[in-house]
């Protein structure tokens, strides 16, 4: 069974910010903006979200949410011919 480590998040507030941020993140990535992602993750970072937050809310959330068989890259759509 996983447990809390004491003191890991003791002092850790709910942003209502982060929320959106990674929002944003989850949108750079279905979009393939790269710069997007790297900026976003930095702002991220210096709020204080923890990385796993970063990764798992934001980043991972748009790989899962992004269409299959459709790759963009910089913004434009690619078709690979996959099934959708």
């Amino acid at each position: 069974m996983w447990s809390r480590q004491p003191g890991r998040d003791d002092n850790r507030r709910e942003d209502p910010g982060a929320d959106d941020l990674c929002a944003q993140m989850a949108q750079s990535v279905i979009d393939g903006e790269v710069e997007d992602a790297e900026r976003l993750a930095r702002e991220g970072l210096d709020a204080g979200l923890p990385a796993g937050d970063i990764l798992d809310k934001g980043f991972v959330k748009g790989i899962e949410d992004h269409p299959r068989g459709e790759v963009r890259q910089h913004g434009v759509r690619h078709d690979t011919g996959g099934a959708s």
